[in-house]
């Protein structure tokens, strides 16, 4: 059975990390945003428990 390259992640940093480069890899550019932003920002004294990716609002829709 393939291993699953979520399994070895073990902070939010490179959780967050791993979903951005497997979008960027599809061309789907985004931003973290929301508490899992704060999270990584305060180092973990705010906890979210999620993690919020948004459209970069720099790029436009064609």
């Amino acid at each position: 059975m393939k291993n699953n390259p979520l399994d070895t992640l073990l902070t939010l940093e490179e959780t967050a990390s791993y979903v951005y480069t497997k979008l960027k890899d599809k061309n789907i550019d985004v931003v973290l945003s929301g508490g899992s932003c704060m999270e990584i920002y305060t180092k973990s004294n705010f906890s979210s428990l999620d993690i919020d990716f948004i459209p970069n609002p720099s790029v436009t829709s064609k």
